[in-house]
C-alpha cells in the first residue's frame, strides 16, 4: 500500500486549479433526466426527452435500448422509429431488434417498421467508419487481459504481465491517434474491448487516460464517465484511500477511505455498485463522509455525468441510507 501521508505532504504544494468545473452538456444532461423519468414510469416526458437528447448520437447503446422501451411503451410509434434508426447507426441488428421485440410493449409488427427504415444504408454507413484495423488490435489486447482471469485460469503474476503489455500497446495506440479512440471507428464490438481494458487500469494509467478521455467524451466520441470513476473508487479501496480530480483533471488523494464495520469500503463518486440487505432490499454503498456531496458531484460533471441527486431517481430500486444503518443491514 502506497504511503498515505508522504502523498499528502507532496500534494500540499500542488497548484490545484480554483475555476469552476466544465457544465454537462446539455444531451448529456437531458438523456439522464430521460432516464430519471423512464424509471419513474413517466413515458412520455421521458420519450420526449430522448428524442431531444438523442438529436447528438451519443455513443450509449444500453441508453438508446432504454428509450426503444420507453417509446413503445408510451405508444409512440415515431418516437420509436427515431430510436431503431439511432441503433443501427450505433451497431445493432436487425437479429438484435428480433430478439428485444417480444419484450417491447407495442403493437406494432416489427417486419413493418423496419421495411420503413433505410436499413442496408445505414448498416453500410456504420460498417464504412469502422477502422478494423484498430479494432482487432484491441480485440487481442482484450483477449490477453481475460486470459488469466477466466474461472480455474487465475494466475495473479501472469494476470499483472498481461496488463503491463496491454497497457504498452494501447499507450502506443493513444499516443499515435494524439487522443482517445472514437466510438465511431470502434463500433459496439471494439468499445467493448476497451472498456475491458479500462477495468484493469492502475493510477498512472488512469492519470495518463483521462484527459484523452474527457475530451472524447466532450466531443461525445464516448460515453466512459461511469467507467473511469468505478475503476478509480476500485483503485481507491485497495489502497484506502479517496482520490480527487481537480479541474485540469489531476488525480490527487484526498483523504483516508472509510471502512465500515462490515469490511466494506465507502465509496466516493456514485458509480460503485450496491449490496443486498438481508431485508432483501438493494442499497447504494454510502458516500464517504470526506467527501462532500458538491465535491462528488463536481468530479461527476468534469465526467459528464449526471447529479449524485438525479442518478438517485434513476435508481429507485436501490435505497440510499446512512452508513450505520448499511453497516446494521448489509453483514456479511
Amino acid at each position: 500500500m502506497r504511503n498515505y501521508y508522504a502523498i499528502l505532504l507532496f500534494f500540499l504544494f500542488y497548484p490545484f486549479s480554483t475555476t469552476t468545473a466544465q457544465p454537462t452538456t446539455s444531451s448529456h444532461w437531458v438523456l439522464f433526466e430521460a432516464e430519471a423519468l423512464y424509471r419513474n414510469n413517466e413515458l412520455s416526458d421521458a420519450t420526449t426527452k430522448y428524442l431531444q437528447a438523442f438529436q447528438d448520437t451519443l455513443p450509449c447503446v444500453s441508453c438508446l435500448l432504454d428509450a426503444i422501451h420507453c417509446s413503445s411503451a408510451a405508444l409512440e410509434p415515431n418516437a420509436l422509429r427515431f430510436f431503431l434508426t439511432k441503433g443501427f447507426q450505433l451497431g445493432l441488428t436487425v437479429e438484435d431488434y428480433y430478439r428485444i421485440w417480444p419484450n417491447l410493449r407495442t403493437t406494432l409488427i416489427i417486419d413493418d417498421v423496419l421495411a420503413t427504415l433505410p436499413i442496408d444504408s445505414l448498416i453500410q454507413k456504420y460498417l464504412s467508419n469502422l477502422d478494423t484495423l484498430l479494432i482487432n488490435q484491441l480485440a487481442i489486447l482484450q483477449d490477453r487481459d481475460q486470459q488469466y482471469r477466466k474461472e480455474g485460469f487465475e494466475d495473479d503474476k501472469a494476470m499483472l504481465m498481461a496488463d503491463s503489455i496491454n497497457w504498452l500497446a494501447l499507450n502506443q495506440i493513444i499516443d499515435s491517434l494524439g487522443r482517445w479512440p472514437a466510438y465511431d471507428e470502434l463500433g459496439l464490438e471494439g468499445n467493448d474491448y476497451l472498456t475491458t481494458l479500462v477495468y484493469h487500469f492502475d493510477l498512472r494509467q488512469m492519470q495518463k487516460i483521462l484527459p484523452y478521455l474527457v475530451d472524447g467524451l466532450r466531443k461525445k466520441q464516448n460515453f466512459m464517465g461511469h467507467e473511469v470513476l468505478y475503476q478509480l473508487d476500485r483503485i481507491g479501496m485497495g489502497e484506502g484511500l479517496v482520490y480527487g480530480i481537480d479541474d485540469l483533471l489531476r488525480i490527487y488523494p484526498l483523504c483516508k477511505r472509510t471502512l465500515m464495520k462490515n469490511n466494506l469500503y465507502c465509496q466516493a463518486y456514485g458509480e460503485w455498485f450496491g449490496e443486498m440487505g438481508h431485508d432483501q432490499q438493494y442499497y447504494h454503498t454510502p458516500l464517504d463522509p470526506c467527501i462532500s456531496l458538491p465535491q462528488t458531484d463536481r468530479i461527476r460533471n468534469l465526467l459528464y455525468l449526471d447529479s449524485l441527486q438525479n442518478k438517485d431517481h434513476r435508481t429507485p430500486w436501490a435505497k440510499t441510507v446512512t452508513i450505520k444503518e448499511f453497516e446494521s443491514l448489509v453483514n456479511y
